[in-house]
C-alpha cells in the first residue's frame, strides 16, 4: 500500500485557511466519489481553490485508482465536503465515477485499511461511517453510489502492515519518513531555531532530524519521542506563526527607520534655505537633518545661544544706552 503526504504541496488559497477543531469533536467519516472518470488529489485541490475559492482541497484523504492514499488535510481541519456536517466529519474521496465505473481492488483494500485500521486509532470518538448522500441536505445526490458497507465488511484480506499516514519519524515501516512533508518539517524546525547542520532540509527523516525534533519537544514541554504527531506539529506551527509575526514587526520597524533616514537626507526647501544657512553660520544648528523635529538638546542650544547673543548685544551697546537715558532725563 502506497501512502503519500501531499499536504504541503497541494494548492492552497493565498489568504483563506480552514478553521480547526478538537480531535474529540470528530465523530464521522464521510465517503465520496470524485464523479470523474479520472483525476487526482492535485486536480481536485486546483478545482476547489480556483473555481470555488475554498481555502484548500475539500477532502482529508483521496484514494487514487492504484490504491495510493493521499493525505490532503490535517484531521483537525474543518474542510468543505459535507455542508453543515463539516464540523464533525472527515472526508474520504475515491477517484472515479461509480455510476459507470467500479472500484479497483486496490481502492477497496485502501478504503478498508483507512476506515477499519487507521482512523479508529486517530479519532477516539469515531461512531459513524456514512456515504455523502446520508447526510442532511444530500439525499438526492448519487454519492458515493457503490456499496461501501460491503467493501468495509469484506474479511477476505488480512491487513498486516500498519503505517501511519499522519505521523513522521525515522521508522519507515510505521511513519512518513521521506518526501515533501519531511522537507516541510525540516524547514520549519530550522526556521524556529533548531539545528540541522549536516544535512539541512534533505527530505529524509534521519538521526539528525530526529535529534532536532527531540530538542524542539523538550524545549516546549512535549513528550520527547522524536515522532512528529499532531501535538508536535501543531506546536511547531504555532511557533512558526510567532516567528513570522516577530519578523513582520521587525520589518515594520526597519521600514520606519528607512523612512526616517530618507527624510533626514532631503535638502532644505528653497524658501527656507537663506534662513537655514544663516542659522548654521550663527551656530544654532549643526546643518544636518533639516526636515527632522527639533530635539530637546537642540532646543537648549538655540535658547542659550540666543541668550548669550542678547547679553553680548546689551553689553556692546552699553554706552549708547546710557546716552539715550541721560537725554530722556533732560527732556
Amino acid at each position: 500500500m502506497k501512502i503519500t503526504d501531499v499536504r504541503m504541496s497541494l494548492r492552497r488559497h493565498p489568504t483563506k485557511v480552514y478553521r480547526r477543531r478538537p480531535i474529540n469533536a470528530i465523530t464521522d467519516v464521510a465517503i465520496h466519489h470524485s464523479l470523474t472518470l479520472t483525476g487526482s488529489a492535485e486536480s481536485y485541490a486546483n478545482y476547489h481553490v480556483n473555481t470555488h475559492g475554498w481555502p484548500g482541497i475539500g477532502y482529508h484523504f483521496v484514494i487514487e485508482k492504484n490504491g495510493e492514499i493521499k493525505w490532503c488535510n490535517d484531521l483537525d481541519n474543518i474542510s468543505y465536503h459535507i455542508g453543515n456536517s463539516n464540523g464533525f466529519a472527515v472526508g474520504i474521496c475515491l477517484t472515479g465515477d461509480f455510476r459507470s465505473q467500479k472500484l479497483t481492488a486496490a481502492q477497496e483494500a485502501s478504503l478498508r485499511w483507512l476506515c477499519n485500521v487507521y482512523l479508529p486509532t486517530k479519532i477516539p470518538k469515531l461512531k459513524n461511517i456514512k456515504g455523502h448522500n446520508q447526510y442532511p441536505g444530500y439525499a438526492l445526490k448519487q454519492c458515493p453510489v457503490f456499496d461501501f458497507r460491503k467493501v468495509l465488511t469484506d474479511k477476505s484480506e488480512t491487513i498486516k502492515v500498519i503505517k501511519s499516514l499522519t505521523d513522521m519519524g525515522r521508522d519507515c515501516s510505521k511513519f512518513v519518513c521521506k518526501g515533501a512533508a519531511v522537507k516541510g518539517l525540516q524547514d520549519k524546525l530550522m526556521f524556529v531555531g533548531e539545528k540541522l547542520p549536516r544535512f539541512g532540509a534533505d527530505s529524509d527523516f534521519g538521526q539528525e532530524c530526529e535529534d532536532a525534533v527531540k530538542a524542539f519537544q523538550a524545549r516546549h514541554g512535549l513528550i520527547v519521542d522524536g515522532v512528529v504527531g499532531v501535538s508536535t506539529l501543531n506546536k511547531l506551527n504555532v511557533e512558526v506563526a510567532k516567528m513570522n509575526e516577530y519578523i513582520k514587526v521587525l520589518e515594520q520597524r526597519i521600514e520606519k527607520l528607512e523612512n526616517k533616514l530618507n527624510t533626514s537626507g532631503k535638502k532644505v526647501s528653497d524658501w527656507a534655505k537663506e534662513n537655514w544657512d544663516e542659522a548654521k553660520v550663527n551656530g544654532y544648528f549643526d546643518g544636518t537633518r533639516p526636515l527632522d523635529n527639533i530635539t530637546r538638546q537642540e532646543s537648549a542650544v538655540v535658547v542659550n545661544r540666543l541668550r548669550h547673543n542678547f547679553l553680548k548685544l546689551i553689553h556692546d551697546q552699553g554706552e549708547t544706552l546710557e546716552v539715550i537715558k541721560n537725554q530722556m532725563e533732560k527732556e
